[in-house]
Formats: C-alpha cells, sequence, structure tokens
C-alpha cells in the first residue's frame, strides 16, 4: 500500500490546512500526480447526490446509444450533470480544502472545465490505461511544467475492488519516456477503494485506468474538472456540453465564485 499524504482532522474541522499540512500535501501530489482525501464531505450529502443522479438520469442508466452521453467502452458513460438542486453548493464546487490546495498547484487563474458523472453500468469491463486530455505528452518539459487540468474525483458509491475502483500509477504524470501500454505490469499501482464522503484530486497527465464492474448496481463517479483558462479538453466532449447551467441557478451561484462557470453552456 502506498502511504498517501491525508488531510488532519482538525484541518477538516475547521476548514483550513495548516501550512506545514498544507506544503506536505502539495508536494506529495506533486510526487505522486494524486491524492486521496478521506471524509472531506459527509455520507449524507453524497447520497443525497447520489439519488438525484440515479432518479434524474435514469435515461443514461441503460445500454444504449445516447444521443447527449459519450460511451467510452461499452456500459461506460460519460454524463454532464445540470448544476442544480443538491449539485449546485458551493461547498462541492469550490470545497475551502480543495481550493487551498488548487490555489497551490496552478500557476494561472482556474475555472472548472467541465463537470459530470462516469458511470460504469454492472457488467462494464475495464477500460484501457489511458491519460486524461494530456496535450503534452512525449515533450521533455513535462515534468517541469506545472498542471494545466485537475479533477476532482467524488465516488457517489462506495467504492470497491468488485465494482470497479479506478487504478492510478503514481508518478507517472512525470514519466515522459514510458507508454500507457506498458504499465499493464506495473504492480506499482494505487487501487482507489474508498467510502463515501471521500475524494481524490488527480493531475490529468497521470496514467490511470477503471476496473470492470463486476457487481450488480450501478458505479457513477462524479467528476468536477478544474483548469487553465486556456485548456479545452475536446476529445472527451465530442457529443455534449461539458459545463451546463442554467441562468436562474448561475444567479444562485456566489458572486466570488462566479468566475468559475465562465464556459456555461458554451457548447449546445
Amino acid at each position: 500500500m502506498i502511504a498517501l499524504e491525508e488531510i488532519h482532522y482538525n484541518d477538516l474541522q475547521t476548514q483550513n490546512i495548516e501550512s506545514v499540512h498544507l506544503n506536505k500535501i502539495v508536494a506529495d501530489f506533486k510526487k505522486k500526480g494524486f491524492i486521496v482525501i478521506k471524509n472531506l464531505f459527509s455520507k449524507e450529502y453524497i447520497s443525497s447526490l447520489n439519488n438525484h443522479f440515479q432518479i434524474n438520469y435514469s435515461e443514461y442508466l441503460q445500454e444504449k446509444t445516447h444521443p447527449k452521453a459519450t460511451e467510452f467502452v461499452k456500459k461506460r458513460f460519460i454524463v454532464t450533470i445540470d448544476i442544480k438542486d443538491e449539485f449546485n453548493s458551493s461547498n462541492l464546487y469550490s470545497n475551502p480544502i480543495i481550493f487551498q490546495i488548487l490555489n497551490k498547484l496552478f500557476t494561472d487563474k482556474i475555472i472548472i472545465s467541465d463537470f459530470h458523472c462516469v458511470t460504469a453500468l454492472p457488467g462494464a469491463g475495464d477500460m484501457p490505461i489511458h491519460k486524461d486530455g494530456c496535450i503534452f505528452d512525449g515533450n521533455p518539459l513535462t515534468p517541469l511544467l506545472p498542471p494545466h487540468a485537475i479533477g476532482l474525483l467524488i465516488p457517489l458509491i462506495p467504492f470497491t475492488k468488485e465494482n470497479g475502483a479506478t487504478k492510478f500509477w503514481p508518478g507517472s504524470h512525470l514519466n515522459i519516456n514510458k507508454q500507457e501500454f506498458e504499465y499493464n505490469n506495473d504492480m506499482d499501482y494505487y487501487d482507489a477503494v474508498l467510502d463515501i464522503g471521500s475524494c481524490i484530486l488527480m493531475d490529468y497527465r497521470l496514467v490511470h485506468k477503471a476496473n470492470p464492474n463486476l457487481s450488480n448496481e450501478i458505479r457513477p463517479l462524479l467528476y468536477i474538472n478544474y483548469s487553465a483558462i486556456w485548456y479545452f479538453d475536446l476529445d472527451t466532449f465530442k457529443k455534449q456540453t461539458p459545463l451546463k447551467i442554467d441562468d436562474e441557478n448561475f444567479e444562485k451561484v456566489p458572486d466570488e465564485f462566479k468566475y468559475l462557470f465562465l464556459r456555461r453552456n458554451i457548447f449546445k
């Protein structure tokens, strides 16, 4: 098991990370390309998000072609989430703990580039080993560059080995000499078996894969991706808008966080 830097209990209670802890967390992220934060959200809140998703996006929980949902591989769909009701919460999209970390990692102003749920239906196979939207692959300067995009991954149900916890290869975001397929035999990985309320921050350049869903339950994973203002993930979002919030719900966003939704509804 790989030792990961975790947020201290007192930091979670005060919603403020002490500087010595924050520096360790940031150093850990830069080295490994991801960190696990346990118990950041309440179990009740995450359960409410899952209930909302299961009820309001039931049409996407079936094995068929969807005009506005991308199917990565068979039985794995990416569904853009309307930011409303339980999902329209500043504690979710601009969580103070998360933002203290992000503000240390990004050198530019950030926005939310996309807000979606990756759903693995029962029987979904594993995904190929891959990176998310890596525009600097092979560039010798890549290990020296700060992240251009970071994903906040929030399981909406407990993630187990049976239902397909995501597998990460620590440090792979800095390795420009190793191709994705070469990690098939690399046993130095981390399976993110997590209870609800916990989450993961992941550098877009990190090598990872979703394991097969061998359970009888739908496995939804909420993604909130933050990026530099100049970055677009055009490979993933070819069938749908990456960020969706209507005018009524946008007005509910606190003024100090409205800038995060700069790209709302730009793709229809």
